[in-house]
């Protein structure tokens, strides 16, 4: 499981790195608002799995 939550962090830095480079070459411009809501709304939820995977790997007992 914990592999599994590291691999959804990793994916979730590699989507935030996206998603800047989008931004920053002015994509967002030409994106639907929802389309961007969503991909927010996916990030959130990757980076949701990366603080559980801190927070497995903090505890003692794993």
């Amino acid at each position: 499981m914990l592999e599994r939550l590291r691999v959804r962090r990793d994916v979730a830095e590699q989507q935030l790195k996206q998603l800047r480079l989008d931004l920053t070459r002015g994509a967002a411009r030409d994106l639907d608002v929802p389309e961007l809501s969503s991909r927010l709304q996916f990030i959130r939820y990757e980076v949701d799995a990366r603080e559980e995977v801190d927070e497995i790997g903090a505890d003692p007992r794993s």
